[in-house]
């Protein structure tokens, strides 16, 4: 509750009195809850939003299944106790291959996250034939609140910028690479809206047109850190990162970027004509911008921090 209130826009009054908060876990029986309250729940909720994942990057393929599949099983058992519950599940378009449409070979995804939501995902299928009301929701990235600046803790882009600007060096690699900033309140106005007016079984792919170059992100740190970063080849940077003295932010994940998994599709994920998703899928474009002086005030936030 208290970290809602520090994210919340000042300019809402928002009820937050009304909102009750059970503490649960997903990979649980009964979600963790006394049985008492999971019958309770499972009778006075309508509606599920499962937004709960292990995103953890460097997580071996057990603990990523333990929340993301197993997790989600408990989920869906709880939709099915006493009326059916329409449920949304939050994923990511990390999943995709070439095409837009889900990697079929679990060998084609790069590490643990990517395979466990792609079996989420095949997982949530045997529901078709069962129910109406499950949706899945595929996300890109995801930057701060620009209502308030609040930005992730941990989130990977930010804890690259703050380590490059640690270290005083950049990939010059990296520098014509797009990423997406969609702020996060803007990508939950989407979600919802669409969420809310459909109870079909379908899936979104959220794709946006808040694409900033990491080059120009540089360019804003720089201006906002008045520290000169040098442009430097990928392998020095990464040398440079793992035998860094001090601690720095990206230096545990240094193995990740030397196995390449930040990868783009194979060619050979494309599976398009025979794809289970092919009429259930559709996409959305979020269609709004991010401006620098946004993504400075998102530096400056994560910054503070460090």
């Amino acid at each position: 509750m208290d970290k809602l209130k520090e994210i919340k826009d000042p300019s809402q009054d928002l009820p937050l009195n009304q909102l009750i908060v059970y503490c649960g876990d997903l990979q649980q029986e009964n979600l963790g809850l006394a049985p008492e309250v999971y019958q309770q729940l499972a009778a006075d909720i309508s509606e599920i939003y499962n937004s709960t994942g292990n995103i953890n990057f460097m997580a071996s393929l057990k603990d990523s299944l333990d929340v993301n599949l197993l997790g989600l099983n408990h989920v869906m058992k709880f939709a099915q106790m006493g009326h059916l519950k329409k449920v949304n599940h939050i994923s990511t378009l990390s999943v995709l291959g070439h095409d837009h449409y889900v990697i079929e070979d679990l060998e084609l995804a790069p590490i643990s996250y990517v395979k466990s939501k792609v079996l989420a995902e095949q997982y949530l299928r045997g529901y078709r034939d069962k129910r109406n009301g499950v949706s899945i929701q595929r996300l890109g990235r995801i930057a701060g609140n620009d209502r308030n600046y609040a930005v992730p803790d941990n989130d990977l882009f930010w804890r690259l910028l703050v380590s490059i600007h640690q270290l005083g060096c950049c990939p010059q690699e990296f520098l014509e690479f797009e990423t997406d900033l969609t702020p996060v309140n803007v990508v939950v106005e989407a979600l919802l809206k669409n969420a809310d007016s459909r109870n079909d079984n379908h899936i979104i792919n959220y794709f946006s047109e808040s694409l900033v170059t990491f080059g120009r992100c540089v360019e804003l740190l720089e201006e906002v850190s008045s520290k000169k970063i040098e442009m430097v080849p990928y392998e020095q940077w990464m040398d440079a990162a793992e035998n860094d003295q001090e601690w720095n932010q990206i230096k545990v994940l240094i193995p990740l970027f030397r196995e390449n998994v930040f990868y783009e599709p194979e060619e050979n994920s494309v599976v398009t004509e025979n794809s289970p998703d092919k009429n259930y899928q559709s996409r959305i474009t979020i269609k709004n911008s991010i401006s620098d002086e946004v993504i400075k005030c998102f530096l400056k936030n994560v910054l503070s921090r460090y």
